[in-house]
């Protein structure tokens, strides 16, 4: 199953999307980089998380 990782506006967080799920895709206007809802900031976040 391919997912896709982004920061979700409504929880205002990093989430996961099933793309399976993804009924209509459109590519709007690019977003803006904001400190926190990057690439680097989710990977820093990922890697920072205590191993089980």
């Amino acid at each position: 199953m391919w997912t896709l990782v982004a920061w979700c506006e409504l929880r205002d967080d990093f989430r996961s999307f099933r793309l399976d799920r993804i009924r209509e895709p459109a590519l709007g206007e690019p977003f803006p980089d904001e400190d926190g809802k990057t690439l680097d900031a989710f990977l820093a976040r990922v890697r920072a998380r205590p191993m089980p």
